[in-house]
């Protein structure tokens, strides 16, 4: 009779335990921790660590993972903590929280009608802070007669007084740019950019297009005082070249890439890339009589016959002439400093073509002999017997 009793007993102490303990799994997302996961289903990090031997305090959580959650069926959602109303709870970041350390506790014995929000307002501590150090409220409800361990932090100085609004600036993000790109563009790092630009998400690298940052300013890159740089958004037609780009904008090719990182991270120039570039600057000279000679190029006409006219040097003239990047184009008028118009034979500001004896004897010969009819000789011909 009585090992009957006995058996009886330990079964109804199993059935009321197994009934007690209940489990749950959870499969870790990115980002999460084992402090987040403990405050998502109310229980301690060292019950998770109980009941998961392969994890060991401290370890980051790899996404997929499948974790055992303990849970209390008496821990239900009717803690105190729903009463407070939403907008007056008070939010720490997790970080936050594991760097405060308490100078002491204070004793708290509940009340008849206390919440632990009501509690944690009196004392100015989180309602979190007070479950961590009183670890059986995960589980529990707050009863009246409990004692609790209320926790008190030194005070933290604000320091947002040193904070320059200054020393920052807005920039919107253009197409195909990168949270990378952006950062090496400020000398800064992707951690940085995060710190200053909390609303960014950490769990993914996205950026939209038109989307305002907020940057460190360049040192030196104050507007008083200084010319102020613009930039334009421009599309890569098909076929264009790094060379032919460079000298369209007047900069050079590592410029270019510094402006936009991409191209190394895509292995080059491609066609449609949306590249930042800066606005050709105006004239700071004026351009006039006074200070330029002109030249129009002639049709078929080439660079080698051009520069060789006009006694200069291609590279030189591309930087007189931007225009030229887009190729040599006849009508186009090109200006070169007055300077040079002591080699030249200019007349009312305009560079007239030097006569070449030699070569008007050769076109004349050429076109001669296309205008006479095939009679079995030719101009060339004749002119040689005679």
């Amino acid at each position: 009779m009585m090992k009957v009793l006995n058996c009886l007993v330990l079964f109804l102490l199993f059935a009321y335990q197994m009934q007690a303990q209940q489990f749950k799994t959870h499969a870790v997302k990115e980002g999460e921790t084992l402090y987040s996961i403990s405050k998502l289903y109310r229980v301690t990090p060292f019950n998770i660590l109980k009941y998961n031997k392969e994890l060991k305090q401290g370890d980051v959580l790899k996404p997929n993972t499948i974790l055992v959650i303990p849970m209390q069926a008496s821990a239900t959602d009717t803690s105190p903590l729903a009463e407070a109303p939403e907008e007056v709870k008070t939010v720490q970041t997790e970080q936050e929280q594991d760097e405060r350390t308490p100078l002491r506790f204070r004793n708290h014995r509940v009340r008849k009608k206390e919440t632990i929000y009501g509690i944690s307002r009196r004392y100015e501590v989180s309602v979190e802070d007070i479950k961590r150090y009183n670890n059986e409220l995960y589980s529990t409800p707050l009863k009246k007669g409990m004692r609790l361990q209320i926790p008190e932090f030194p005070e933290i100085e604000e320091v947002t007084d040193s904070i320059n609004p200054e020393d920052f600036e807005i920039y919107v993000v253009l197409p195909k740019e990168t949270r990378w790109s952006i950062a090496h563009k400020y000398g800064i790092t992707v951690d940085s950019l995060l710190t200053l630009n909390p609303s960014l998400p950490k769990t993914t690298n996205h950026l939209a297009i038109g989307q305002e940052l907020n940057l460190p300013v360049k040192p030196g890159s104050t507007v008083e005082g200084q010319e102020v740089q613009l930039y334009e958004s421009y599309t890569v037609p098909p076929k264009k070249t790094m060379y032919s780009l460079s000298g369209e904008y007047g900069i050079t090719s590592g410029e270019i890439i510094k402006l936009n990182p991409m191209i190394l991270e895509q292995g080059g120039l491609k066609e449609g890339m949306e590249l930042r570039l800066p606005v050709q600057k105006l004239e700071s000279e004026e351009v006039n009589t006074d200070n330029y000679i002109f030249y129009e190029v002639k049709p078929k006409q080439t660079e080698y016959s051009l520069t060789r006219n006009l006694g200069i040097g291609y590279a030189e003239l591309l930087a007189l002439n931007p225009e030229l990047s887009r190729g040599l184009k006849a009508g186009m008028v090109l200006k070169l400093p007055k300077e040079n118009a002591v080699n030249l034979e200019v007349r009312n500001s305009l560079i007239l073509d030097k006569i070449n004896l030699l070569d008007s004897i050769t076109f004349f010969c050429a076109t001669w002999t296309k205008t006479i009819p095939r009679t079995g000789w030719t101009a060339t011909e004749d002119l040689t017997t005679n």
